[in-house]
């Protein structure tokens, strides 16, 4: 997307004369090498990635200053892979694009740019975060690029409609900004009121348009020993409610969402998560697990199911990240263990209980000195073949015309008849 630069420099060269208290400037740098092997029979594997590598790097650069009741944040962002991840994705994108959205095409600011996109290499930069803040004893006001995380799901996050993580994040350090207006009213008793608006881009047309926007209304507060949020949404087209409960439970903690989302045709979905989280020490090291439930209102509970069965409104949140999941009910559980003071391994799994498939997701870092720190991570998935984790079976479609034509094909009709014989195998 080449939208932006020259604007974005003025707007930035702008902040930083209006911050009068002298900035705090500080980042970090992360280089990534990932390996990643696919079942013989799988899509990666017949596109030619059974066996692939990736590298990434992702750079950000963060400044904020403040004058007065005024606080100015400007993240810089650059972030670039290389390899067979890219690779296979952009033949994923080619072969379901409904599944694909470019979220920095549909941003209310002009602040991102691809610097460049070939087979297997993309970069992209942007500013993160582009805000400026006005607080005040009983207010908050914010306009531009910023983040916010709503709801009690530790895995699975139904009642944050704003760019939530997806269940296997690698990374949630930084969640990814969003262009928004924000006001929060703060009250004596410790409860507050929020309210965002989201103004979106026509992906296609890049005009403002109310139908693709949201905004919300969130109260937070205390009841009876409960922490209460409730939420009213006009999210997109559709109509979204949201009760959030948590307590405690002897030296745990409990934590309850409930999401109904009324359609804009007319129907309605209810997801929910349930979790239970407790802390504890074992010899002499800090543990901490959780059990959580998901219901997906908009999932299917059957199994063997494609790409093509998916029903829209499932499809269209995907594409937009609002949910990574197809099936309907899902069990996670995790720990996370502090081995040593400067190694720290988090292993969780997660089921699909209508197909039986699994994923499990291993995390841990390591704090080699006071400014650097090596992480790691392993995937493996589980499950026959047509469930969730196991590989789901692609759209079968008659004729797919691919963005990037194997090298050894000539005319479009060899193209096609590659691809229909790859699908024909997957299928």
């Amino acid at each position: 997307m080449h939208r932006c630069v020259p604007g974005l420099a003025l707007l930035a060269a702008w902040v930083s004369c209006a911050v009068v208290a002298a900035p705090a400037v500080h980042g970090h740098i992360k280089a990534q090498a990932e390996y990643a092997r696919a079942a013989s029979d799988s899509l990666a594997a017949n596109f030619g990635y059974r066996d692939s590598s990736t590298t990434n790097l992702d750079l950000r650069l963060k400044g904020n200053g403040t004058t007065g009741r005024f606080n100015f944040e400007v993240d810089y962002l650059l972030l670039a892979a290389s390899g067979g991840a890219v690779g296979l994705k952009h033949e994923l994108e080619a072969l379901e694009p409904e599944l694909f959205i470019d979220r920095a095409t549909t941003q209310w600011l002009p602040l991102d740019e691809t610097i460049t996109s070939t087979d297997n290499t993309h970069a992209v930069q942007s500013l993160d975060r582009f805000s400026m803040a006005y607080t005040s004893e009983r207010w908050v006001f914010k306009l531009g690029r910023q983040a916010y995380s709503w709801g009690n799901g530790i895995v699975f996050r139904p009642f944050d409609l704003f760019d939530p993580f997806a269940p296997d994040a690698e990374d949630m350090s930084y969640k990814p900004g969003i262009d928004a207006i924000y006001a929060q009213r703060l009250f004596a008793d410790g409860s507050d009121v929020a309210v965002l608006a989201v103004p979106r881009r026509i992906a296609t047309s890049g005009e403002l348009d109310s139908r693709q926007s949201s905004v919300a209304v969130k109260w937070h507060g205390f009841s009876k020993g409960l922490e209460l949020n409730v939420l009213a949404a006009r999210d997109y087209r559709d109509t979204v409610l949201g009760l959030g409960v948590s307590g405690a439970l002897g030296q745990a903690v409990w934590r309850l969402s409930v999401v109904p989302v009324w359609l804009d045709a007319g129907s309605a979905k209810t997801s929910l998560v349930a979790n239970v989280e407790h802390a504890w020490q074992w010899h002499s090291r800090n543990l901490s697990g959780f059990v959580e439930y998901f219901r997906n209102g908009f999932g299917r509970e059957d199994r063997d199911y494609s790409l093509a069965d998916l029903g829209p409104d499932l499809v269209v949140r995907l594409a937009r990240g609002q949910l990574f999941d197809t099936g309907r009910d899902y069990v996670a559980a995790g720990l996370r263990v502090q081995w040593t003071p400067l190694l720290e391994v988090d292993p969780a799994l997660i089921l699909n209980v209508n197909d039986k498939s699994t994923l499990l997701v291993v995390q841990g870092s390591y704090s080699v000195t006071e400014n650097v720190t090596v992480d790691f991570g392993l995937r493996s998935a589980g499950g026959a073949r047509g469930t969730e984790f196991g590989g789901l079976r692609p759209t079968p479609m008659s004729t797919v015309v691919y963005r990037h034509k194997p090298p050894h094909l000539e005319s479009l009709d060899e193209v096609n008849a590659h691809n229909r014989a790859i699908l024909e195998r997957v299928n």
